[in-house]
């Protein structure tokens, strides 16, 4: 992620307009086309160290899962399997 904040890094708010890209689903069946939208919701996206390029949904699924998490790894830092 960024460390530097800059004015476009700001998370927008619910309402605003925004600019989206066309988008095709992952089946094919339905698209998307670009243009002007305004936004229904915002979620906040983590990336670790560990697992570069990939996010995780910290509102919708991490935040409620710390305490169950921590109980089932404890310290153990996260990361790939070692291959065997």
């Amino acid at each position: 992620m960024m460390k530097g904040k800059s004015k476009s890094s700001k998370l927008p708010k619910v309402g605003q307009k925004i600019y989206v890209d066309t988008r095709v689903s992952l089946s094919g069946s339905s698209e998307v086309v670009g243009g002007l939208a305004t936004l229904s919701k915002v979620v906040v996206l983590v990336e670790i160290k560990e697992n570069p390029g990939h996010f995780y949904n910290w509102n919708k699924i991490l935040s409620k899962q710390q305490e169950l998490l921590k109980n089932q790894f404890g310290n153990k830092v996260a990361g790939f399997e070692p291959e065997k």
